[in-house]
């Protein structure tokens, strides 16, 4: 479970929040059952939010899903049981533009045979 995903890498903010999701991905599958999967939310102002999307729709050459997982499954963030509401806040502490009924969660499941 990986709620909301951001670096605080000024000006690289998007690609690093987007590289620390593939890299929690690849370290999750050591961690995780075979049929284990990993839950990431975002919304669409959120600095994950194009890497996931990417990934959603089956990745890029640049930036392809990571290794031994599925394309996600993208759902509203209220959909799961995990989705309790609270409201997004900035590195400062200072609540961001967004809702959690704009958010989505990507579920990401491991390809057969890890």
């Amino acid at each position: 479970m990986f709620n909301g995903p951001r670096s605080a890498e000024k000006g690289a903010w998007k690609a690093e929040a987007g590289n620390l999701v593939d890299d929690t991905l690849g370290s999750a599958k050591d961690v995780l059952t075979p049929k284990g999967s990993v839950h990431v939310s975002a919304s669409e102002g959120m600095p994950a939010a194009p890497r996931l999307n990417s990934h959603a729709k089956g990745g890029t050459d640049m930036f392809p899903v990571p290794e031994g997982w599925n394309p996600p499954a993208k759902v509203p963030y209220s959909s799961t049981p995990f989705g309790v509401p609270y409201q997004p806040m900035s590195n400062a502490g200072k609540p961001l533009p967004t809702t959690t009924d704009m958010m989505s969660w990507f579920i990401f499941g491991q390809k057969s045979g890890k």
